[in-house]
């Protein structure tokens, strides 16, 4: 794996993304994506995207890149339902809020075929309130975006 040096991005001045695709393994083993993610992406502008099959990767580095990743997609896949109640627990102490989320996306969106969950954990968010949410895109280039919002009962108890 490049790190900052290596692709001259200490020089950049202009904000910068680098997508790191189907390299899960790679990634959760590189001290140097590591340094990327905690300390370059703030001081140089660097937006880093990962994808992953598995948001809980087993490697030396894998929980320290899940703990700093600000944005969260999630798509729905039956066999990671203990995953999707883990990361539920974590981000809003109830278990089963990301499988209703996707159950209501199935259910009231059952022809679209992409669909997601947004988790906005970004330190400096304006949109406190907003921070999962789906259908952030239009469905046709240049349509209407018509977001979904999901809030946590607060009457829910365990």
């Amino acid at each position: 794996m490049p790190d900052v040096h290596e692709l001259h991005l200490n020089f950049v001045n202009f904000p910068t993304l680098i997508l790191v695709d189907d390299l899960m393994m790679d990634v959760i083993n590189s001290k140097e994506m590591l340094n990327l993610v905690a300390n370059h992406v703030h001081a140089m502008n660097i937006s880093v995207v990962f994808v992953f099959q598995s948001y809980y990767s087993k490697g030396p580095y894998g929980s320290v890149l899940a703990r700093n990743c600000q944005y969260k997609v999630l798509f729905y896949n039956r066999g990671e339902s203990l995953e999707l109640r883990t990361i539920s627990t974590h981000i809003v102490d109830a278990p089963r809020f990301l499988g209703f989320c996707f159950k209501f996306l199935k259910k009231h969106f059952r022809n679209d075929p992409s669909q997601y969950i947004l988790i906005d954990s970004h330190l400096r968010s304006q949109l406190d309130e907003l921070w999962i949410r789906s259908h952030i895109f239009p469905n046709t280039p240049g349509g209407e975006i018509k977001p979904l919002v999901f809030f946590v009962n607060p009457n829910y108890k365990k």
